[in-house]
């Protein structure tokens, strides 16, 4: 049976097919990730296809046949004019999700967390660490509690750092390199490939 969901989704990646389509993954609030084709979207006058591209949060109707979704509607909720500067501190969060994410696992904090991430890009700041940490909690491979035996070699000021990044103003919180080395090693021990954008953790 055919299902349909209409939720909020923050296009990860895009990948255009054939003449008219685009092959998208979306991650949405109530679905998780989703892989996605969006039929005529990038047609002539199409409303679907300014809707459909990478960072942007959009409202889409999505309908499953059998294993595969397909986007019916797409209508943009912002996220506009990007910066080269903000676009590469963007895509880096966009990519830690890529390769950490299951599709189909809902996940709403870690959607609000992605929200939150985009506009502080957008505004210049460049939160990738406290992104990350957040994630890996949300995905239970970090303890939130920075008193957990994972987090014994880290100076107290970057465990300082962990407990801030629980906080409300999570993406102004700082951490150093000890911190950056932990969540690099977490990262490979559990990402389905190596993270390809140019200053990612797996880089650092």
């Amino acid at each position: 049976m055919a299902r349909s969901v209409r939720c909020p989704a923050i296009v990860l990646q895009t990948h255009d097919v054939g003449e008219a389509d685009r092959f998208c993954i979306l991650f949405t609030r109530d679905a998780g990730r989703v892989a996605a084709r969006a039929r005529g979207c990038r047609r002539m006058g199409s409303s679907m296809g300014a809707a459909l591209l990478p960072l942007r949060e959009s409202m889409v109707d999505l309908r499953q046949s059998g294993d595969a979704w397909h986007v019916t509607e797409a209508r943009s909720l912002g996220n506009g004019e990007w910066s080269l500067e903000q676009y590469t501190n963007a895509i880096r969060g966009i990519e830690l999700l890529l390769v950490l994410l299951e599709d189909e696992q809902p996940l709403h904090d870690m959607y609000d967390d992605l929200s939150q991430f985009l506009k502080a890009c957008t505004h210049n700041e460049d939160p990738i660490l406290p992104f990350t940490v957040r994630t890996l909690q949300h995905l239970g491979l970090l303890p939130l509690e920075s008193t957990h035996d994972l987090y014994a070699h880290l100076p107290a000021a970057e465990r300082d750092a962990v407990a801030a990044m629980q906080q409300e103003d999570w993406p102004h919180a700082q951490g150093g390199t000890v911190l950056q080395q932990l969540v690099r090693r977490i990262i490979g021990e559990h990402a389905a490939r190596s993270l390809r954008v140019e200053g990612s953790l797996l880089q650092w």
